[in-house]
């Protein structure tokens, strides 16, 4: 029996990388991952071409404020840079108010764990 397993296990496991690499290769070909490869990969667009998506996303942004708060941290350099990843990532979030959001369950959780009398260790 363990000369059996012995000889399989190899074999089996073999088998199993080999059938990996094949997915892999075959879902890199696909034209849904060619988009995604294209998207993230944006060293084939001309300087024009980014500009004139960069003023399309501050727009799309602007129009994806509600507040005063949104507006004010939409202000921020990292914002513009967030923004990039979430519309890579194909997301129709504005990172304006992904950051508040953010922000506000933070408070939220410090009220929580100060009403419940936990130990500022336990917050970290």
């Amino acid at each position: 029996m363990a000369v059996l397993t012995i000889v399989l296990l190899p074999l089996v496991g073999s088998v199993m990388l080999a059938w990996g690499i094949f997915q892999v290769v075959m879902d890199l070909r696909t034209a849904k991952q060619r988009k995604v490869v294209d998207r993230l990969t944006e060293s084939g667009n001309s300087r024009r071409d980014r500009e004139i998506k960069q003023t399309l996303l501050s727009k799309r942004a602007a129009n994806l404020q509600n507040g005063f708060l949104e507006g004010l941290v939409s202000r921020l350099q990292m914002v513009r840079k967030i923004q990039c990843v979430l519309d890579q990532a194909d997301l129709e979030w504005s990172a304006s108010r992904m950051l508040v959001n953010l922000a506000a369950a933070t408070l939220l959780m410090v009220v929580v764990t100060m009403l419940l009398q936990f130990g500022p260790a336990t917050v970290l």
